[in-house]
């Protein structure tokens, strides 16, 4: 039951509905209460505990003395009946008084996660907990509303099917200290870009991209790159899981690799005061060229990370952006790594439930996925030019003759990334079965042939790698304003800002920059992007204008259809038109890649 009163917070913490409210938890309905008590057990012991045994009733402490003659203790929980309380049972917990003790967090942690499991177990809808260890405890406020919200999370990806469904923290109403911390860490959650992005579900193997320490993260499993010879000291974040973890980590290092680790091996050690079991430690080269034997390196790394994890039956493991920072990988480059290496994962054990995150720092999200811009150059930006140009020559514009790149940037902006990776990576079990999808040029209806960025990108260049042509996969133009830019650099395309599109709202994409640049400033240096598209199974529209509500049912043909069964995933409109437009509509579709500035003339 939601709670009743107005002064609350909500938030969605996984699949679970979290509530932060001022007032007396003895007055929301829920199906179980926690309650911190003496470990006595002893309700005659304290104002609050007084209180509960008005409200619940005498019966309370009978069933309590019956159940538990001697007594609670710390760490463990006692189930009882709620008597006449707004609830049918009650979880009697006991903490130890703060003293910044790690294992004081850990206690905390599970029991937090073992309530959660005693009300799944009992198929409970919701649970109320008051404000765990305020008052004279002395636990902090903050470290618990961050261990406790946390805590869901993990429960909510490792349970999917539960049925606790709604959780409430009541914190006292006076003590508006507290409530403040609580509804600042709900908030934070509900922020875009705070919590974690799309799921990204292989098999039973999920990926999911959080903002974070991953010094500070849970996890069966921590993976981290250091330097050749396991000198923790010398990565910065190496370091700081040594910092946490304390020297008996790098003892360990030095007794099991006195002679370091080659390229592709992984280091296993313990994880001591790190919330996890294990650290796998690994060595990455340096980016260089085009990046191709780095990207095997880090696939050959990650896939061996992930063997072992299952190989030792750990449920989760939490990698960092790897790579990132002094060896210059870039984020998206990593993301992608991670998610096909989970692919081949799941191939290779389809009945593994091992829970894989992406723990990145969190200079890489401000609470609205940050973006990094990096000028291309070299080769990569000679490929990108000679795309603009060849496809610019194949259909020319009597308004634009010839374009002048004047810069080349790539976006990384790896939460998006990882949204638009985890849609496209969604759809290959379906592809899986059939092989492939039918490509553009294949389909019946269609009469230009395959997209002419595809004909006209350079095999082996930077373009033609990490593509998925068997699920239509292309790069693809998309002009703008100039004021339009930073909007798209942090949040990606809108499919419901098209206005008045010939063909109704969606996201629009040209094969080439002649039609890309009607939509551009008219005036001066102009924007153009070159995004990554997912087109999947592609509807030809041949007709005259026509304002598509969505793609068309892939039965009956039509975009308004109740039948219910699957859709088109993109149109692409030809008949007698000048230039084809690609039309999407889902967001997460397109992945804004390049950022072109360049002049008409």
């Amino acid at each position: 039951t939601k709670p009743r009163t107005e002064n609350k917070v909500f938030t969605e913490v996984g699949d679970i509905k979290v509530y932060v409210i001022r007032g007396n938890v003895f007055q929301e309905h829920a199906d179980a209460m926690i309650w911190g008590i003496d470990r006595s057990l002893d309700l005659t012991k304290g104002r609050s505990s007084k209180a509960l045994v008005n409200a619940a009733g005498d019966t309370l402490q009978a069933e309590i003395k019956k159940k538990y003659p001697g007594g609670l203790t710390s760490g463990n929980i006692a189930v009882v009946n709620a008597g006449n309380l707004n609830c049918k049972e009650i979880y009697f917990i006991s903490l130890e008084k703060w003293n910044d003790q790690v294992t004081q967090q850990n206690v905390l942690w599970n029991i937090i996660w073992e309530c959660l499991s005693i009300a799944d177990k009992s198929k409970f809808v919701s649970i109320i907990t008051p404000a765990i260890g305020s008052g004279f405890l002395g636990y902090p406020a903050a470290l618990v509303a961050k261990s406790m919200f946390e805590c869901i999370r993990e429960f909510s990806l490792k349970h999917p099917d539960t049925t606790l469904k709604i959780v409430t923290i009541a914190v006292y109403t006076e003590d508006k200290e507290t409530y403040n911390i609580y509804t600042a860490r709900a908030r934070s959650i509900a922020c875009p870009g705070s919590e974690a992005s799309k799921t990204h579900v292989q098999g039973s193997v999920s990926v999911k991209i959080y903002a974070g320490s991953l010094a500070d993260w849970r996890a069966d499993v921590l993976v981290c790159t250091c330097s050749p010879d396991l000198d923790l000291s010398k990565g910065g974040l190496a370091n700081c899981l040594l910092q946490k973890a304390g020297s008996p980590l790098q003892k360990e290092c030095n007794l099991k690799y006195p002679n370091g680790i080659p390229m592709g091996q992984v280091a296993v050690a313990n994880g001591y005061n790190l919330h996890c079991k294990k650290v796998y430690f690994g060595s990455l080269s340096p980016w260089s060229g085009d990046g191709s034997s780095c990207k095997q390196e880090l696939a050959i790394f990650v896939c061996e990370c992930l063997k072992l994890a299952h190989i030792y039956k750990m449920k989760s493991v939490a990698f960092p952006a790897l790579g990132t920072g002094s060896l210059k990988y870039s984020p998206q480059v990593t993301a992608s790594v991670i998610h096909a290496c989970v692919e081949d994962f799941c191939k290779q054990n389809p009945s593994s439930n091992l829970l894989t995150y992406i723990v990145v720092n969190k200079a890489y999200s401000d609470g609205v996925a940050v973006k990094q811009m990096f000028e291309v150059t070299g080769s990569a930006l000679s490929d990108i030019i000679q795309l603009v140009n060849d496809t610019l020559k194949k259909q020319p514009s009597p308004d634009c003759n010839n374009i002048k790149v004047k810069e080349v940037q790539r976006l990384e902006n790896l939460q998006l990334f990882d949204k638009y990776a985890s849609f496209r990576h969604a759809q290959f079990p379906a592809v899986s079965k059939t092989g492939k999808l039918i490509p553009l040029e294949d389909i019946q209806a269609s009469t230009k042939g395959q997209p002419l960025t595809l004909k006209y990108t350079k095999r082996g260049c930077v373009l033609d790698q990490d593509i998925y042509p068997e699920v239509n996969e292309h790069y693809l133009f998309h002009g703008t304003s100039a004021d339009a830019v930073n909007g798209i650099l942090k949040q990606g395309l809108d499919n419901r800002l098209a206005g008045n599109g010939r063909f109704g709202n969606g996201i629009y994409c040209a094969e080439t920059p002649a039609k890309s640049n009607q939509y551009t400033d008219q005036a001066g240096e102009r924007k153009m992007f070159l995004v990554r598209a997912y087109l999947g199974e592609i509807y030809i529209h041949n007709g005259i204008t026509y304002q598509f509500k969505r793609a068309p049912c892939k039965t009956c043909q039509k975009d308004k259809c109740s039948c219910g069964k699957p859709l088109f995933d993109s149109i692409v409109a030809e008949g007698a038109l000048p230039y084809r437009e690609f039309i999407l509509h889902d967001r997460y579709q397109v992945y804004p890649e390049y950022l072109i500035t360049y002049t008409c003339s």
